[in-house]
C-alpha cells in the first residue's frame, strides 16, 4: 500500500518535499460509525468510544510509520472532523486533543515532523491544535468558507507551529492573473513576519481554477516570499 510513496521518494524526493498523510483517530471512528451514528455513541457510550478512537489512534500510528520508512519526512494529520462545525471545544478536548497528541508524540519519536490539516472553522481552537505538540497547521479557512484571519492566527500561534493555507480557492476560481497574485502578495504581506508561513490555498484547490491563477499565486512567491533567517527569530526579505 505504500508503493506509490516509495515510486514518488524514489522520483522527486531530492527535488521536493514529500510528505504522508494519516487521518486522526476520531476522524477514523467518524468514517467507520458514520455520522449521525457516531455522534450518537459519542453522547450515550462516551467511555466506550474513547476506546474504540485509541484503537484506530493506534493504527494511525502504524500507518505513518510505513510512510516513514518509505521516507517520508512529514506525516500530515487529516482532522476534518474536529473543527467548530462539528465539535464543541469540550468535546475537542475529550475526544480529539488526547488522541491527537499521542498520535503527534509517536510521529515526532520516529524522527518525522507533522502537521494538523483541519478544514472550516476551527478560530476557537487554534490554540489547542498547537498544543498537541504539531509542528504546524492548515487550512485555515478565511470568511465565509470558515472564520480564521490569518493575521489573527499568526498572532496566536505563529511563534509555535508553521501556518499554511488562507487562500479561498473558490474566490480563486473568478479571479483574473493580476488579482490572484496581489491577493498571494497580501497573504505573504500577512504571514510571512519573522518566518513560518506557507503560502497555500485553504484546502484543495477547486477543480475548475484556471492553471494561470495558480501560477500566477507561484510567481508571488517568487517575488515577495523567499525569506532568509539570521538567529531564530529575524526573518528578513531576501536580498535581489
Amino acid at each position: 500500500m505504500t508503493e506509490p510513496v516509495s515510486k514518488i521518494m524514489k522520483r522527486y524526493g531530492n527535488e521536493y518535499l514529500v510528505c504522508g498523510s494519516t487521518g486522526a483517530g476520531f476522524d477514523v471512528f467518524i468514517l467507520h460509525f458514520g455520522i449521525q451514528r457516531a455522534y450518537m455513541y459519542l453522547i450515550d457510550y462516551p467511555e466506550q468510544c474513547k476506546e474504540i478512537i485509541n484503537l484506530y489512534n493506534q493504527q494511525s500510528v502504524k500507518w505513518a510509520k510505513a510512510l516513514i520508512d518509505e521516507g517520508a519526512t512529514v506525516i500530515g494529520i487529516a482532522s476534518i472532523q474536529g473543527g467548530e462545525l462539528m465539535l464543541s471545544k469540550d468535546m475537542y478536548l475529550e475526544f480529539v486533543f488526547p488522541f491527537q497528541k499521542k498520535l503527534i508524540s509517536a510521529i515526532h519519536k520516529m524522527g518525522a515532523k507533522t502537521y494538523t490539516h483541519m478544514c472550516g472553522k476551527c478560530s476557537d481552537r487554534l490554540e489547542l491544535i498547537a498544543d498537541t505538540g504539531t509542528d504546524g497547521i492548515e487550512c485555515l479557512d478565511p470568511p465565509p468558507l470558515g472564520n480564521v484571519e490569518l493575521t489573527d492566527a499568526k498572532k496566536r500561534v505563529g511563534d509555535r507551529v508553521f501556518i499554511k493555507g488562507n487562500i479561498d480557492s473558490v474566490k480563486l476560481l473568478n479571479m483574473t492573473c493580476s488579482e490572484a497574485a496581489e491577493e498571494g502578495r497580501r497573504k505573504i504581506k500577512e504571514g510571512a513576519a519573522n518566518g513560518g508561513y506557507i503560502l497555500s490555498t485553504a484546502c484543495s484547490i477547486a477543480p475548475l481554477v484556471p492553471a494561470a491563477n495558480i501560477i500566477a499565486l507561484r510567481e508571488s512567491v517568487e517575488k515577495n516570499g523567499w525569506y532568509f533567517c539570521e538567529g531564530q527569530n529575524e526573518c528578513l526579505p531576501k536580498k535581489e
